[in-house]
């Protein structure tokens, strides 16, 4: 048999803010989308998913 699974997984991301401190740089990246890396990304836009270090936790079932 055959299962199709999701899980969860947490996984470590950096990005650059630029900011006068550092409640206003954590504001600023909160906002920011999420990228697996690829060399025409810019950190300083995006938060950078180069390491996929992460366990699979809350592994359920798909629904297909």
């Amino acid at each position: 048999m055959k299962f199709h699974l999701e899980a969860k997984v947490t996984i470590s991301a950096r990005t650059v803010v630029e900011a006068d401190t550092l409640e206003a740089a954590i504001k600023i990246a909160a906002g920011r989308a999420t990228a697996s890396w690829e060399p025409s990304l810019n950190d300083e836009e995006v938060w950078i998913c180069d390491d996929v270090d992460g366990t699979p936790f809350d592994i359920e079932s798909q629904t297909l």
